[in-house]
């Protein structure tokens, strides 16, 4: 099986936790609400930025000035 040749973790809590860490932790604030479109828009976001991929996206500011303790 694929799966287990990549050695690939077969449950879901990995993922379960990876969501609870990359969108719950910073979209289910108390009293937050957003829209799906205003949603989406920041989950992009917040994937570049977790992925250092922010670069990409705005390649005119540097990293540094947005957060001067980021070590890349």
């Amino acid at each position: 099986m694929w799966v287990k040749r990549q050695e690939c973790p077969l449950g879901s809590g990995m993922i379960e936790s990876a969501c609870k860490w990359l969108i719950q932790q910073r979209f289910k604030g108390v009293g937050m609400r957003w829209s799906e479109d205003g949603f989406n828009h920041l989950l992009h976001l917040r994937l570049n930025w977790i992925n250092h991929r922010f670069d990409s996206l705005f390649p005119h500011v540097s990293i540094r000035q947005i957060d001067p303790s980021h070590n890349r």
